[in-house]
């Protein structure tokens, strides 16, 4: 599996709400490609819709530190928030 199937069927999985699947894939791209930053982006995204904030959290907090990408900061901070944290 190339990193770009990760990203498209992660996104896919999640859209239908499988996130069990969606979570399996963006693992992979993570594996496959561990610095870029939209893999636990969309991985904290669906920790968050799984209730789990930890992981969440942790992935978010990855994104800060992998990118400098202004409208990925801060649609990243806005998920921190959400989850009652300040980055």
């Amino acid at each position: 599996m190339c990193i770009r199937d990760s990203y498209y069927r992660g996104i896919i999985y999640a859209q239908m709400n499988d996130l069990n699947n969606a979570l399996a894939n963006f693992n992979k791209g993570i594996e496959l490609e561990p610095e870029n930053p939209i893999f636990y982006y969309y991985r904290g995204m669906a920790y968050t819709q799984l209730n789990q904030k930890t992981n969440a959290i942790a992935d978010f907090n990855k994104v800060l530190e992998l990118t400098d990408d202004e409208e990925l900061v801060a649609q990243t901070t806005e998920w921190l928030k959400s989850l009652g944290v300040t980055p």
